[in-house]
């Protein structure tokens, strides 16, 4: 905040979501205070995006303008002064950089700070606290932490999850058999300590590896070369999947940032908030506990059986 003589203006960097409520009692509380000295004009300086620039003297005018979705309002100006000149406050809501600026100026200093005040309580209310924002404005170096942590998360959680339940699927395959065969057959080693018995077992080692050679000769189709390509791993994989997508398209889709909420763009904002309250609740939260859910199942069932 920048104070002088008779001038404190200060400049906030925050997401804000300014409607016609918010507007029109900053208006009310900006009009009180300037009638203590006698009178008030107002003018409104309107951006759009398209770069188009609208001047008007009543805040009926803002507050008619499409606002459409593909040309939203992305500056909005409000200067107020008693009619001499004498005092003055400016606030500037800049949507593309989610930058609000406060200036006010009087030669009346008390009054100044007091009008100083009042304004910016009212812009306080205007401001989005997200914590979605937060992680928005991550750095780049950041971001890509937490994606490699995601990441190995996910491969501890895959890798727990395929090849700790059986035989390493690497040592089936060098061996020409199935994960199945193999521990069928490290069960027969072990349990093997006559002569016949160990023979029975080297027989039965060889046969399992000639129906397994057999077996992938005939397996020709697309379908059944898929299937040894880690099938359990993608399925375990696909919730996390589409827990990342789902959770990309919020943030990037369903959190536009600073809005001016009325005109068209008010109504897309309620589809939007509609979207992500049903992405997290029926995708994101739902998954996450379905994951959750079967981790502890399969904890359970490993000491169960240990």
């Amino acid at each position: 905040m920048e104070e002088q003589a008779g001038r404190v203006s200060k400049r906030i960097r925050s997401v804000f979501l300014l409607d016609a409520s918010k507007l029109g009692r900053l208006l009310s509380v900006v009009e009180s205070k300037f009638k203590e000295l006698g009178g008030v004009t107002q003018r409104f300086q309107v951006t759009m995006h398209s770069g188009k620039n609208l001047s008007v003297n009543s805040v009926d005018h803002v507050l008619s303008q499409d606002n459409a979705v593909k040309n939203p309002i992305n500056e909005l100006s409000i200067a107020v002064a008693t009619p001499d000149g004498s005092s003055e406050a400016l606030v500037d809501f800049d949507r593309e950089d989610s930058e609000i600026e406060i200036r006010v100026s009087s030669p009346n200093v008390k009054w100044g700070s007091e009008m100083f005040g009042e304004i910016e309580e009212q812009v306080d209310r205007t401001l989005v606290q997200s914590w979605v924002y937060t992680l928005r404005g991550l750095r780049t170096l950041r971001f890509l932490i937490l994606i490699g942590l995601a990441t190995t998360v996910l491969t501890f959680i895959i890798t727990t999850f395929v090849h700790d339940s059986g035989p390493s699927p690497q040592l089936a395959q060098r061996l020409l058999l199935s994960p199945e065969d193999v521990q069928r057959l490290e069960k027969m080693g072990r349990a093997a300590q006559s002569g016949e018995q160990r023979v029975a077992f080297l027989f039965d080692f060889h046969m399992a590896q000639l129906s397994a050679l057999a077996s992938r000769a005939r397996s020709a189709s697309p379908l059944a070369q898929l299937s040894g390509l880690g099938w359990p791993a993608v399925l375990v994989a696909l919730p996390f999947a589409i827990i990342l997508a789902a959770s990309w398209y919020l943030f990037a889709r369903c959190y536009p940032g600073s809005v001016f909420a009325w005109g068209d763009y008010a109504d897309h904002l309620k589809a939007l908030i509609e979207r992500r309250r049903f992405l997290w609740s029926a995708i994101v939260i739902a998954l996450v506990i379905g994951v959750v859910g079967n981790l502890a199942v399969y904890g359970v069932f490993q000491f169960a059986r240990h």
